[in-house]
């Protein structure tokens, strides 16, 4: 009967320890989660300011060109 008793405590020890592992693990899975999600706004971000300066320097070019078109006409003697 000991023998028996002692093989259950054993299991039940064993299955606190899974349950504790689960526990852990499961958290560790919510902080990978919210860095995975922090990551992929700061990607948006970046991936946002890259378009806005995209189109800030396609902008910048037109200008500079009708800027060199204007001055293109006059002439120094």
């Amino acid at each position: 009967m000991q023998v028996i008793s002692d093989c259950i405590r054993s299991i039940k020890e064993l299955m606190d320890e899974i349950a504790s592992a689960s526990v852990q693990q499961s958290e560790m899975t919510l902080l990978i989660e919210t860095g995975i999600k922090e990551i992929s706004a700061v990607v948006q971000n970046n991936s946002a300011a890259a378009e806005k300066s995209a189109s800030v320097s396609r902008e910048l070019s037109q200008q500079a060109r009708t800027l060199n078109n204007l001055i293109s006409r006059f002439r120094i003697h």
